[in-house]
């Protein structure tokens, strides 16, 4: 039987194997050794931190991702694009029914909730700190800083691709703002190379992150990008306004961006003619035509085109201002028919039993 305090040639063991499997921080090797200390007998039981701990290679092993349980990515896609869009059209999802025990939000002798209220429960869950996934940033923003623009002047796009990335949140108003989402699950390691595709675009560039992580984003992102950290009690600070890089707006990223019919439209304002019918030719003859003028000329007319896929009219104003808390940017990001918004409402009044069952 082992008591007390771990014996030095296990701690040293132990450091061995962790540089042996490229483990970033000796700190939670010692974390793992107090666990040791204070468990029954001295021995590693089931919690033991050295075996629930996995590690990936990063090139900044700071900005590595954190590990995620199967829980937290059943919470995560409970807010999917895909479960709102199965409920909206026939008011039950059998991704969700899927998700819902996996999610371990209602206890196997929970009494059945309606879905609406366990949507609010997940949501809750998804707030816990280190814990909060890309959609309950988006959430957040959205209530807390994008809301009153949206109502009043404002397109939001969801995963908007510009490039070669796709972007969280884009904004535009009279201008174009990203939000580049970097939660407590995400990793860091493909910013560096996201970053200068948004500039491309003429956007200003915003990187939301939690505080925690607030001075390595000061050494590790440009001084243009903006930087905005969520604290542990879900409070937004903007740390760094972002600055745009007007010589980085390239016009075959703004061309590469926008819908054909939106493409369209920024050709007529520049007097192109002699478009091709082809769809297969229209995209290059266009970005061809527009490259001898002045890149932030063509930025102006692409807002234009961008700012009609705003959607905030009354009618779907009242819609969303009526949906649970935790679904709010579901509402605003994603468009739907007044059919869908009535089917949608009544799958919300449906009861969810614990194992998934819809009644």
């Amino acid at each position: 039987m082992t008591t007390g305090r771990p014996c030095k040639k296990n701690v040293l063991a132990s450091v061995h194997v962790a540089k042996r499997h490229g483990d970033r921080s000796l700190g939670l090797l010692a974390k793992a050794s107090k666990t040791r200390m204070s468990s029954p007998r001295g021995r590693v039981g089931r919690t033991d931190t050295v075996t629930q701990t996995r590690f990936t290679t990063r090139a900044d092993p700071r900005w590595s991702a954190p590990i995620t349980t199967a829980a937290d990515a059943a919470l995560s896609r409970i807010f999917s694009r895909q479960v709102f869009r199965e409920l909206s059209t026939n008011a039950q999802s059998p991704l969700l029914s899927r998700l819902i025990p996996q999610s371990d939000v209602l206890h196997s002798s929970a009494d059945a909730v309606t879905l609406a209220d366990f949507f609010d429960q997940a949501y809750q869950r998804l707030l816990r700190p280190n814990r909060r996934s890309a959609y309950a940033y988006k959430n957040l923003l959205f209530k807390k800083r994008l809301r009153r623009s949206f109502y009043s002047s404002m397109a939001i796009m969801d995963e908007f691709r510009i490039g070669a990335a796709v972007a969280d949140i884009v904004t535009v108003d009279t201008r174009i703002r990203v939000f580049e989402i970097k939660s407590d699950r995400d990793s860091f390691a493909r910013i560096q190379k996201q970053i200068p595709e948004y500039q491309k675009f003429g956007a200003e560039v915003f990187v939301v992150l939690p505080a925690t992580q607030e001075s390595l984003a000061h050494s590790a992102l440009p001084p243009e990008c903006g930087i905005i950290t969520l604290s542990d009690r879900n409070t937004f600070k903007t740390v760094r306004q972002p600055s745009q890089c007007i010589d980085c707006i390239n016009i075959e990223t703004i061309c590469s961006s926008l819908r054909i019919d939106e493409l369209l439209s920024v050709a007529r304002q520049h007097n192109v003619d002699n478009i091709p019918d082809s769809n297969m030719h229209i995209r290059s003859y266009i970005t061809d035509s527009l490259s001898p003028i002045p890149t932030i000329d063509v930025r102006h007319t692409a807002i234009s085109a961008l700012r009609k896929r705003r959607f905030s009219t009354e009618e779907t104003y009242s819609w969303a201002q009526a949906l649970p808390e935790s679904l709010q940017y579901l509402g605003v990001s994603v468009k739907l028919d007044e059919v869908a918004r009535g089917t949608f409402s009544t799958a919300l009044a449906r009861l969810v039993l614990p194992n998934g069952e819809v009644l």
